[in-house]
């Protein structure tokens, strides 16, 4: 499958899905928690939940595929790599190559595609789909 393929894929768009659930779970567990806890630690278990939410959410939706312990072991691989994108693309964009800070968000929207293929990765490498599309 070439590159343009893999990006237009509907393994993609489920991905993309997945995404923006997960945001709204992660937000939905951030208002649950604040209300008797301060906001770094809403921030972080809700964190952690919608974590585990996206795990299974791309083992079973996204990429069809078994979850198991070592594949659950490995994921946050993938939110460390986001997190590290979303952090260094708009300082290297806004501070070496002049972007205005107001293309900030466009700039980490960079990570997607390698968040996908370090997701699929590790959740499909060496892995028989379970459901065939």
């Amino acid at each position: 499958m070439n590159l343009k393929n893999r990006f237009f894929s509907a393994e993609f768009i489920r991905f993309g899905i997945v995404g923006v659930f997960n945001t709204l779970h992660h937000y939905l567990w951030f208002f649950v928690f604040g209300v008797f806890l301060n906001y770094d630690f809403a921030n972080v278990f809700a964190f952690i939940i919608s974590m585990i939410g996206s795990f299974y959410l791309n083992c079973y939706f996204t990429y069809k595929v078994r979850p198991t312990f070592k594949k659950f072991i490995k994921f946050p691989l993938v939110y460390l790599v986001q997190i590290i994108m979303a952090y260094l693309i708009p300082k290297i964009g806004v501070e070496i190559f002049n972007v205005k800070e107001i293309f900030v968000p466009l700039l980490t929207s960079f990570s997607i595609p390698v968040v996908f293929l370090l997701s699929r990765y590790i959740l499909k490498k060496e892995e028989k789909k379970i459901m065939k599309l």
